[in-house]
């Protein structure tokens, strides 16, 4: 088979093929994704354990066991492919673009063909067979009644739709575009355009516009949504009973046809991904940008906003000098969004929470003043602002490498102080349209009511302290990082693993913190002796990942007391932490502590500020072993803002040098 595909897609393919074989990391994904499977298995014998034990073991209940494990299975492998594929497709010409390797290709006889869609195939296959391991599992579950047969095939047909839908959205953006990370960013934004802002947006019209679902008019929209939306296909498939429902009122033709229009539009851009691959790159709103009245307006507003930027240079008084040079270059130019596609998404999230405001005013005004508004819109704020810290610093130090910068700068006199402030500082810089629509965000919702300003405030420190920690995460994952997939995936990994493997723990009831205890401290023991023998990027997010663990733990382990299973999972739940306070009841946030909340927030808050100054020191004090960096370079003084005894300590270790030669 492989051969085959090697013959028809060309020597790309089987050259990406070969490379990716010989490659430690692939192994390494299945091992983990072998675990994750595992880890699985264990959190839902956990919820059925007493059942069986309990001499109830009927057939109804292995059935109900066989299901759940179905269900929890066939979602992670499925939210994988959206989170995934992107961050390994993303960078395939982009990178090359960006190296000037793309260029070579051209002078080849490959055709453009061969080229993109031997990239593409190379890596989709791997993530197929990776997702095709646990079709084993899968069957075997059959065994305990309670699967469709028939659905475990539509599982994994609409696995499969996912990753070429997925996959063709990264290969477009990344043959369009400059930079691995603006494809990245491109590449996200437009799936959740398309996935859930549409389909929502609609659903807030109809709700208003119709009396209810049973209407024709709902019915004949939510059909068209259905047939276009890649997501339908697998709810369709997990809820046997809504499979059902459809199949008996349009008929089972309905599941296949939910194929055409995704796999249809997955093509369409796969053949404007080859047809554009040998032209310059260009920005989403090149053909909007040509008409007369929308380049008045965005000269009138470069305008506007160039005089605020003056003002407000001139008016501020606390304004001191940027000593930095990271940060006076991120201030100066934007650095990691030359191409201004990450500026131009965050003016589009300020213009669809705008938009998203005006259809609830004018069909549900009443909602406003609602606890679950408000919730809604910050959860959505705050995803969007953490995916553009993990892509922004994930991406940060690793492009600066590859791009030649890093080792330009190496040479220099800077100490590894201004490589890590200065580099946080500038993700800071490219970051902070959107932190402040989340602050504009939750000034409204404080002034409808919706949620009180005590549980604003701390909603807004905790999400704030755990992105800050995030950000410097993705900078200390870049600095050993050879390749940015290297860089982006622990940078993804840290906030899924502490918002949703947490959450696994909680099945183990009472027992849940003692063994997040115990798992803690092996985890910890096996990341330092890891990071002492080598110092990668996997070793030093295991390191740093393990390092959180504990201190958390260790901050917030009096909550066992509180004898409830959730704890002392929930109180090192910064999903939890951060939103619960906006329920806008007033009282007790959290269920069982009663007045002692604030405590809980404040010792988080003190492992998250503890974490983010052991962690900024420690890369500070392994900064040159993380770059690979050799010499006599740690008696060398900074250039901006040392002052003269650092520059005569560095004058006198020239000297030294040249005499010494």
């Amino acid at each position: 088979m492989l051969r085959f595909l090697s013959v028809l897609l060309g020597p790309i393919f089987a050259k990406e093929m070969v490379e990716m074989s010989r490659r430690k990391r692939y192994y390494f994904n299945r091992v983990l994704y072998g675990l994750v499977l595992l880890f699985t298995l264990f959190v839902v014998w956990q919820e059925y354990r007493w059942r069986f034990q309990g001499g109830t073991m009927t057939i109804r209940v292995m059935a109900d066991f066989a299901e759940t494990l179905f269900h929890a299975v066939s979602s992670v492998q499925y939210g994988a492919v959206f989170l995934f594929v992107p961050l390994f497709l993303c960078g395939v010409i982009a990178s090359e673009r960006e190296e000037r390797t793309l260029d070579l290709l051209f002078t080849t006889q490959l055709q453009d063909r061969q080229i993109v869609l031997g990239k593409l195939v190379s890596r989709t296959v791997a993530l197929i067979i990776l997702i095709l391991c646990a079709l084993p599992v899968m069957s075997i579950l059959m065994l305990f009644g309670g699967i469709d047969p028939d659905g475990l095939w539509r599982i994994q047909g609409a696995t499969l739709l996912a990753i070429l839908y997925a996959g063709a959205h990264a290969i477009y953006f990344s043959a369009i575009t400059r930079s691995p990370m603006g494809a990245l960013v491109r590449t996200y934004w437009w799936m959740a355009v398309w996935i859930v802002g549409v389909p929502l947006v609609t659903v807030l019209i109809l709700s208003g516009l119709t009396r209810g679902p049973m209407t024709p008019a709902w019915r004949f929209v939510m059909a068209g949504l259905f047939l276009v939306n890649p997501m339908a296909p697998f709810v369709a498939a997990l809820e046997g009973g809504l499979y059902n429902q459809m199949a008996s009122f349009i008929g089972f033709w309905f599941f296949p046809a939910a194929f055409i229009v995704p796999g249809a539009w997955s093509c369409f851009l796969i053949w404007r991904g080859v047809r554009r691959l040998r032209l310059p790159p260009s920005s989403f709103n090149l053909i909007v940008t040509r008409l007369r009245p929308v380049r008045s307006l965005r000269s009138a507003f470069h305008r506007f906003t160039d005089a605020l930027a003056r003002t407000s240079s001139r008016l501020s008084p606390f304004r001191r000098p940027v000593r930095n040079p990271f940060w006076l270059r991120a201030r100066r130019a934007r650095v990691y969004d030359r191409e201004g596609y990450i500026g131009r998404i965050q003016w589009l999230a300020w213009f669809a929470a705008g938009l998203f405001l005006l259809v609830i005013l004018a069909f549900h005004a009443n909602e406003l003043g609602r606890p679950g508004t408000g919730i809604a819109f910050l959860v959505i704020g705050w995803v969007f602002l953490a995916a553009l810290t993990v892509i922004i610093a994930g991406t940060s130090l690793v492009g600066d490498r590859r791009r030649g910068f890093l080792d330009l700068v190496l040479i220099t006199t800077l100490t590894p102080r201004n490589y890590i402030d200065g580099t946080l500082l500038a993700v800071w810089e490219h970051l902070r349209r959107t932190y402040w629509l989340i602050l504009v965000l939750a000034l409204f919702f404080g002034l409808t009511g919706a949620s009180t300003w005590a549980g604003l405030f701390c909603s807004l420190l905790t999400a704030t302290l755990f992105c800050a920690l995030m950000a410097l995460y993705g900078v200390v994952f870049s600095l050993p990082a050879k390749t940015i997939p290297a860089a982006l995936v622990p940078t993804f990994l840290f906030p899924v693993l502490m918002n949703l493997g947490i959450v696994f723990f909680m099945t183990l009831r009472n027992g849940g913190g003692p063994a997040l205890w115990v798992l803690s401290g092996l985890a910890l023991l096996g990341a330092w002796y890891w990071i002492r023998r080598r110092a990668t990027a996997a070793s030093v997010a295991a390191f740093f990942m393990a390092v959180h663990l504990v201190l958390t733990s260790a901050a917030l382990c009096w909550t066992w007391a509180v004898g409830h299973r959730e704890y002392p999972m929930a109180a090192m739940h910064p999903g939890h932490l951060a939103f619960a306070p906006l329920d806008g009841r007033g009282g007790s946030w959290y269920h069982g502590l009663h007045d002692r909340e604030l405590t809980m927030l404040a010792c988080y808050w003190s492992a998250l500020v503890v974490n983010f100054v052991w962690a900024r020191s420690w890369a500070i004090r392994n900064f040159d072993r993380l770059v690979e960096r050799t010499g006599m370079h740690d008696q060398a003084a900074p250039l901006a803002g040392a002052g003269a005894p650092g520059q005569r300590a560095w004058r006198r270790w020239s000297r030294q040098s040249m005499q010494t030669k």
